[in-house]
């Protein structure tokens, strides 16, 4: 998608405003089930703005400032992110190749070339076709350990060759699925225990967690219909590092700041610059972002993500140091076309168009 941050700003232009009227007259115009919006900036969190309910029917309330929202796919940029994080620390290299971080796996040889940045841009030749609907059934009632149920999908996606789309973006999740596996055979804790102790707790990150938010916090909904988080309210943990963070908006802007500085106290200014290099000529993802132009011709970092359950956008802008996001925990098309319609009511109207990126 292609947003321009200075009507955005517009709609919250003195620091703290927060933009809740505009989201509550969207909400109660378009009929949202509960939806927040913020915005961004170097230091983390500028405002936030919510409209709606925890979940619809008995039992939910208003929701409010510091609500935990899930992120689906635009968990992927963690995953990027801890990788990154884990090259800095040592424990990999860049452009190391599938067979350098599954040693004694039995890969197809045509995967011998494929680099890790190829694979977290979606142009390395994967895609979900072992994530059938049974599969993902199978995961739910799964109880063996997350990292037991990673490692043997990636044994069995690597003994295939590429698909077709090698050198081509594909977007899918098991490529992220593939990253995570990775880091668990290099450290030898789960994706979620490196992910807690190596990039949330360095960040702050205090408020965010894996999965369905529980206690108090948002439901996610299949159509109206509030989702029980003890139930099946998310995809199965072993797609944990391709969507499955929860957070607040404060940690989220504790994420994305990595993003919006010139100088990170986590990663180099290299660092990122490399997680965010197309990993082919004319390619525009990397690193768990779409790479696009903003209508004034800066850099912008976009995605989206849906669990079925809830959808996020984010755009961030790092020349400017300005990122925003919308989520509402509710999903599909007319969900995101009222986010997106909240969205342009917080930033006062703006004519670019929108392209959804990930999903």
């Amino acid at each position: 998608m292609n947003l321009d941050r200075r009507s955005f700003l517009a709609a919250a232009a003195a620091l703290g405003v927060v933009p809740t009227r505009l989201l509550a007259a969207q909400g109660a115009v378009e009929g949202l089930v509960g939806q927040v919006g913020a915005v961004f900036d170097r230091r983390g969190l500028r405002s936030e703005g919510v409209a709606g309910v925890t979940r619809a029917g008995p039992g939910g309330r208003a929701i409010v400032a510091g609500d935990r929202w899930h992120l689906g796919s635009n968990s992927k940029a963690m995953t990027a992110a801890l990788y990154a994080v884990l090259v800095e620390r040592g424990v990999f290299r860049w452009e190391a190749t599938l067979p350098a971080l599954f040693p004694g796996l039995a890969v197809h040889p045509e995967w011998s070339a494929v680099t890790i940045e190829q694979v977290m841009g979606h142009v390395a030749g994967l895609d979900d076709r072992l994530m059938a609907g049974a599969w993902l059934m199978q995961r739910h009632l799964d109880r063996r350990p997350v990292a037991v149920q990673r490692a043997e999908f990636a044994r069995e996606l690597l003994a295939q060759p590429p698909g077709p789309t090698r050198g081509r973006f594909a977007y899918c999740n098991a490529g992220f699925v593939l990253v995570g596996a990775a880091i668990e055979r290099a450290t030898g804790q789960s994706w979620e225990e490196v992910m807690t102790r190596r990039l949330f707790a360095p960040l702050g990150m205090r408020r965010s967690g894996f999965g369905a938010p529980t206690g108090d916090s948002p439901w996610g909904h299949r159509g109206k219909v509030a989702v029980d988080p003890a139930g099946l309210a998310d995809n199965p943990p072993v797609l944990g590092p391709a969507g499955r963070v929860h957070l607040s908006m404060s940690d989220y802007g504790r994420f994305l700041g990595l993003f919006l500085q010139p100088k990170s106290r986590l990663l180099r200014a290299d660092t990122i610059a490399h997680l965010l290099r197309p990993p082919v000529a004319g390619a525009t993802y990397a690193g768990g972002w779409g790479l696009q132009r903003s209508a004034g011709g800066g850099r912008a970092l976009v995605h989206e993500g849906s669990n079925t359950m809830w959808h996020a956008i984010t755009a961030l802008y790092p020349d400017e140091g300005a990122g925003y996001c919308v989520v509402a925990n509710e999903a599909g098309g007319a969900a995101r076309t009222r986010l997106v319609s909240a969205l342009d009511a917080l930033r006062r109207g703006s004519a670019s168009p929108s392209r959804k990126v990930g999903g």
